[in-house]
């Protein structure tokens, strides 16, 4: 089992048996019971890797069949299927081994355009009156107007003015699969948006919800569940 030497842990699992495996990913990350911050790891006997403190990275646990693998297998740890975006599927099959989602951004976007994003996908909060709003989303006529109507019920009042239909946040100019890159990023933003709510605003549990209207149309908003 793991030696933890500070924030880098040798471990070696080929002998370990399942009830110990398990109590170890549990206690890398008690809250989502994740695999803590695994950098490409490498699934191998002896291996080493870095255990960071925020599990950004993880989008599903390891399983304890990965973990006691020794042929050196990758877990993948993917927010969507590359084939979501065709463009960039295209020049991927053009360029296969010089070609990654980092020359698709650099090709696309601009520095400013990547500082904005990290905006987007880790929002502020600012606290009106005990609420707690998006700030860039707030806006004081819809508060006092949505405040009137919830009679006092904080938690819909945050709901309300910090809704916003996801396919608003960009302009749609294409029907390449819409509907499924509409979902996807409402997945991804409910994925950034809780992981950075928990790690700047904890005494505040906040809560992202994603819903569906009755024609279809996703809605995301925000939440405190305290």
């Amino acid at each position: 089992m793991p030696a933890d030497y500070g924030d880098r842990r040798s471990c070696d699992f080929t002998e370990s048996s399942e009830e110990e495996i398990m109590a170890f990913l549990k206690s890398s990350n008690s809250d989502q019971n994740y695999v803590s911050g695994f950098d490409a790891l490498s699934l191998h006997k002896d291996c080493n890797y870095s255990l960071k403190s925020i599990s950004v990275y993880t989008v599903r646990p390891a399983t304890y069949d990965e973990i006691k693998k020794s042929n050196r297998e990758e877990i993948i740890m993917n927010l969507f299927n590359d084939d979501v975006v065709s463009e960039y599927k295209k020049w991927k099959n053009a360029n296969p081994d010089n070609f990654s989602w980092w020359n698709f951004v650099n090709m696309k976007a601009d520095l400013d355009t990547a500082l904005a994003f990290a905006k987007f996908y880790c929002p502020e909060i600012i606290e009106i009156e005990g609420c707690c709003f998006l700030k860039d989303k707030y806006n004081s006529a819809i508060y006092e107007s949505w405040k009137q109507e919830c009679k006092g019920n904080k938690k819909q009042l945050e709901m309300m003015v910090n809704i916003y239909r996801i396919c608003d946040f960009f302009e749609i100019n294409e029907t390449d699969n819409e509907i499924e890159k509409i979902e996807v990023l409402g997945n991804i933003l409910k994925y950034f948006w809780t992981t950075t709510f928990k790690s700047m605003y904890p005494e505040k549990k906040l809560k992202v919800e994603i819903f569906e209207e009755q024609d279809k149309e996703l809605f995301i908003t925000v939440y405190s569940e305290q």
